[in-house]
């Protein structure tokens, strides 16, 4: 259970992180490459959450042993756990959506500003835009999907004490 907490701990210090790049120091400094740290913290908070309910679930054999890999988590919210706790789709395409764009930044050799917009482009031109309105809507939704898993959480912990 120590796991459990330590990961929701991480998730909700990432939340908070994001909310407040996005809601306070991006209106103050108005740099649009910050998008991509809110982006990264929205990211890490979403996963470590998801990192503690599979934790949940596993103490509780509910589910098999898994690979330590994003697409095999993301299938095991998708499949099993999504639908067990009514956890909204949506959220799960966020963090789909957010690794797509922080990975294709990885490998990207260009990126640039274009109209408060951060365009990124690949070695195969393949090209891919974050606004800020975007990235705080994931922002916004990520607190959503906190809000739940620790609602859910912590409600089965206060059941077993």
């Amino acid at each position: 259970m120590d796991e459990i907490s330590a990961l929701l701990e991480k998730a909700n210090k990432s939340i908070e992180v994001a909310d407040h790049l996005a809601y306070v120091t991006y209106p103050m400094v108005k740099e649009p490459k910050l998008g991509f740290t809110i982006a990264e913290h929205t990211l890490s908070a979403c996963l470590n959450a998801t990192d503690a309910l599979l934790a949940y679930e596993r103490m509780f054999k509910r589910i098999d042993h898994y690979p330590n890999s994003f697409v095999s988590k993301i299938d095991i919210m998708k499949r099993d756990i999504g639908p067990r706790y009514n956890i909204e789709r949506k959220h799960i395409f966020i963090m789909e959506d957010l690794n797509t764009i922080l990975s294709h930044r990885k490998k990207a050799n260009l990126e640039f500003i274009r109209r408060d917009k951060l365009v990124i482009c690949d070695p195969d031109f393949d090209i891919r835009t974050l606004t800020m309105e975007k990235v705080k809507s994931y922002v916004y939704e990520s607190k959503n999907f906190l809000i739940r898993i620790n609602t859910i959480l912590k409600s089965k912990n206060d059941r077993r004490h």
